[in-house]
């Protein structure tokens, strides 16, 4: 449903205009007969493009374009004027008219016209707001790459208040799932959401099953939309005193193949959520769970790699390290002392060297069956 603006001093016009526009249910009109009357409306409503008419007492539509972007406001603008006025029109198209439209002639054929000029101009504007976020998106992942040394805290928050800004949400927060998918933990709030959270003592630990409306996207499997928190709703379970206040909610859980591992929330949005915002941040938090998944995989080999080398260096048993060329990679000092060799001549030999003849053939057997897969080891007795 696209919204309208429709900005004429003509009554009458306004009204055949809105007839014509909402005729097949696609476009939703809101009338205004004044450009001050308009610049209010914006100040508490959302319009995907305003139509004006040029000729209008204390404020003409050339004026009233500036006020809108003087007011930061980005929205396709399309400015109605009478014949003889290119001047207006190429003015209009200057600071930022869509299109222009000249009055007169055929009715049928002028609002076909201006019905075509609306679809264009929001398509066109929606388009380029799809590349926008696009490259805000992928840039983000280029600095959550270059960010994979930090803190997984300081990923997570940086990659959270990217996609509050993606969606225009005012608010968000991120929450890992346990492997049964049976707790929620609350990892990272925004700094908004810490700002107005007035809740004496803030939760952390969630089981799924006691989670209102934010819990939906674990039990539904599928990113929820909320756009209106206020109306009832039998997954609600109510907010502690102090909580901020939800207008609209967007929640879209994570997936690591089958199985969900977070879940991203975003909340009060100027607009309504759509596809869109799912679409971003599925991309954006996807990507993150990615660099958090390799940096606790490469921290674990870290931890792994520490409790072998204690282990190693124990001297309490001989330990080594070998190719599966039976060449020596490395020996701890308790096997070179019962090896009777150093470590550097121990790398000049390999161990089946160091076997007796009539032993080698059995426990090379042995050793092929380990390295084919077919044993997960063998033991056997060294003299």
């Amino acid at each position: 449903m696209i919204s309208v603006l429709l900005v004429d001093d003509e009554p009458a016009l306004l009204d055949i205009t809105q007839i014509f526009l909402e005729k097949d249910g696609k476009m939703s009109v809101t009338l205004s007969e004044s450009a001050g009357s308009a610049l209010r409306m914006l100040d508490t409503e959302r319009f995907d493009i305003i139509v004006s008419d040029y000729e209008m007492p204390q404020m003409n539509g050339i004026d009233f374009l500036k006020a809108v972007k003087a007011r930061g406001v980005d929205i396709p603008f399309i400015i109605f004027t009478g014949r003889g006025r290119e001047h207006v029109a190429i003015e209009a198209l200057n600071i930022g008219a869509s299109f222009y439209l000249q009055k007169g002639g055929d009715p049928k054929s002028q609002f076909a016209e201006l019905r075509t000029m609306i679809v264009q101009a929001v398509q066109r504007k929606k388009a380029e707001e799809e590349v926008r976020l696009n490259q805000h998106r992928l840039q983000a992942m280029i600095d959550l790459h270059q960010m994979s040394a930090a803190h997984e805290r300081d990923i997570c928050t940086y990659a959270l208040e990217t996609a509050i800004s993606l969606t225009g949400s005012t608010m968000g927060y991120i929450a890992f799932l346990n492997e049964e998918e049976t707790v929620l933990s609350m990892y990272a709030w925004s700094k908004t959401a810490l700002s107005e959270c007035r809740v004496a003592e803030k939760q952390v630990i969630y089981p799924v099953e006691k989670t209102g409306l934010w819990g939906e996207p674990v039990r539904q499997r599928r990113p929820v939309i909320t756009n209106d928190y206020a109306a009832p709703n039998p997954a609600k379970k109510g907010h502690p005193e102090g909580h901020v206040k939800m207008i609209r909610h967007l929640g879209v859980p994570v997936m690591d193949g089958i199985r969900i591992v977070m879940v991203a929330g975003f909340g009060n949005k100027r607009s309504e959520y759509n596809e869109d915002d799912i679409r971003q941040v599925t991309h954006l938090m996807g990507g993150l769970w990615q660099i958090l998944k390799r940096k606790r995989i490469e921290a674990e080999l870290v931890e792994s790699e520490k409790k072998f080398r204690s282990y190693f260096d124990l001297p309490l048993v001989g330990i080594a390290i070998t190719s599966p060329d039976m060449q020596w990679i490395n020996a701890n000092q308790k096997l070179c002392h019962m090896l009777g060799y150093s470590l550097d001549e121990l790398k000049a030999l390999k161990w089946s060297d160091l076997t007796p003849p009539e032993e080698l053939a059995k426990e090379l057997e042995l050793y092929t069956r380990v390295v084919s897969g077919e044993s997960e080891s063998h033991t056997v007795k060294k003299r």
